[in-house]
């Protein structure tokens, strides 16, 4: 523990829930993604005192379950850095008993005898992010040092499925604005499940693009056909397949809840980012001049503390006016791809339901409930 007596009597009186946490410890990647707006040129990188602070903070909130996740861009670039951010928060987790759950996502590129045994050691889940079809992922995914960036990524594909547990391996789609890509989820979905075997997916927009309406279409249609080919074949399979945003409402209920961000405390999601910025709305892109309104406060501040201690006080209530002025604080209503997630979420609701109603006679969805609660989920 970095804390000091002081420092560790504000953590433990803090009481505000803080479940899922997104950290991003540098912004330099392989890739020249075309839909990615961060400065890939950037050498900033978070100090491991300033991370050990905010796990610190994660791990001394309220609830037992945990979910910290490096998303984006390129973990592995910097691995001393990444395994001493692991261990310590390991090291945490044990002292408070906490239950926390660690996942980061990476483009494999740089995957390697030496990380995956870490990742296997630790128990970390691992997601690979991708464009599918080959040719539309080598098109968007561009790199300075490799041609062909799926080539060189899916090498490691077999001795990973090998030695990585099925539950704690996952894949990362991305899903551009563009109309062609939108309307070929459904096949490339399929085609993954079928042949190249992967069973747990997240489908995500990709960040930073306006939607046009007909790709926005598209883009439901396709999702929706895939929700009813995972429902079609559920009694089918062998194995089973898994959505990333189904395993998570199976689990705790996490989609029809919190759905809505006024239903719950702002600290139930929180980024830091690169500059050490705490920000409450997952949807902020950091470098908007708008976006800094949301930005709550920098865990490298001289006053961190201090500012933590301004809220261990309040009480979360959905009608009170503080935690409404609160809300309108720090959410963002401008995002760019805050309605293609929120609607993606509505049709995955809407089909989780019907699983939990066939459950209730039929014992193969009560088995695939269950498993899904295993699986891995943001």
């Amino acid at each position: 523990m970095i804390l000091n007596d002081f420092q560790s009597t504000i953590l433990k009186n803090f009481d505000k829930q803080i479940y899922f946490s997104k950290v991003l410890i540098w912004e330099e990647c392989p890739l020249r993604c075309k839909y990615c707006f961060v400065d890939k040129e950037s050498e900033n990188i978070i100090s491991l005192e300033t991370l050990y602070r905010y796990i610190d903070l994660l791990l001394f909130s309220p609830w037992n379950v945990k979910l910290l996740h490096l998303l984006w861009w390129e973990p592995l670039l910097h691995k001393n850095i990444l395994k001493s951010w692991v261990l310590y928060a390991r090291k945490v987790q044990k002292f408070l008993w906490k239950d926390l759950t660690i996942s980061f996502c990476t483009s494999w590129l740089l995957f390697d005898e030496d990380i995956l045994k870490f990742v296997l050691e630790n128990d970390i889940k691992l997601a690979w992010s991708i464009d599918w079809p080959q040719h539309i992922h080598d098109d968007m995914r561009i790199s300075k040092t490799w041609a062909w960036t799926y080539k060189n990524a899916i090498k490691h594909k077999h001795k990973v499925f090998w030695l990585v547990p099925d539950r704690n391996l996952w894949l990362a789609i991305v899903v551009s604005n563009k109309f062609e890509i939108a309307n070929n989820l459904f096949e490339s979905f399929k085609y993954l499940v079928e042949e190249e075997w992967f069973t747990s997916m997240q489908i995500s927009s990709a960040d930073g693009e306006p939607w046009s309406k007909a790709s926005f279409r598209v883009f439901i249609k396709n999702y929706i056909k895939i929700h009813e080919y995972i429902l079609e074949n559920i009694e089918k399979w062998k194995k089973f397949i898994y959505l990333n945003t189904m395993n998570k409402e199976f689990r705790y209920w996490l989609l029809s809840t919190l759905r809505h961000e006024e239903w719950r405390c702002i600290w139930f999601y929180t980024d830091c980012w690169v500059n050490w910025d705490i920000v409450f709305d997952p949807f902020v892109h950091k470098d908007d001049m708008h976006s800094r309104n949301h930005v709550a406060w920098n865990v490298n501040s001289d006053t961190f503390i201090n500012d933590v201690n301004e809220y261990i006080w309040c009480t979360y209530k959905q009608n009170s006016m503080n935690c409404i002025n609160c809300h309108k604080k720090y959410f963002s209503k401008i995002s760019i791809n805050n309605h293609v997630l929120k609607y993606r979420d509505e049709v995955t609701l809407f089909f989780a339901n019907k699983i939990k109603k066939l459950a209730e006679t039929n014992k193969i969805y009560r088995d695939y409930i269950d498993e899904a609660k295993e699986q891995m989920y943001v």
